[in-house]
């Protein structure tokens, strides 16, 4: 006689890195050669502490941080990450750690297709609306 199914848990919250890894099998061909991740140059793998207190100028520097320095000339307020930078899915998850790494709560619905720079300004501790 079979055992009877017990009821499935429910899953626990992944953590920024269980995200990303996630996303990089699901999503491994969108990460180009040479990307960012795990290079010693950049990303939002390691700790990123902003020096200003200017919430605008720390998104600005996260998002350097995570899109890397080609676009710090482009980075406005209303620009929006995905179809005016160019991040992709995988660069939102990165900003994600990076803004969780600064003590932020920093909520999956949070980052969508629409999220702009003054968005994730408002993110960050002592930001926009905060």
């Amino acid at each position: 006689m079979p055992l009877p199914r017990l009821p499935r848990r429910p899953a626990p919250a992944q953590s920024c890195g269980a995200r990303r890894a996630a996303l990089l099998r699901r999503d491994g061909d969108r990460v180009p050669v040479g990307g960012r991740i795990g290079q010693s140059g950049g990303g939002a793998a390691r700790a990123v502490r902003p020096v200003s207190n200017d919430p605008l100028a720390r998104a600005r520097h996260l998002i350097v941080q995570t899109l890397g320095a080609g676009i710090s000339h482009r980075i406005e307020p209303d620009r929006k990450l995905i179809d005016d930078l160019g991040a992709d899915s995988l660069d939102l998850i990165e900003l994600q750690c990076a803004i969780e790494d600064l003590g932020a709560d920093a909520p999956d619905s949070a980052f969508h297709r629409g999220m702009r720079v003054s968005d994730v300004a408002a993110l960050i501790p002592g930001g926009i609306g905060a």
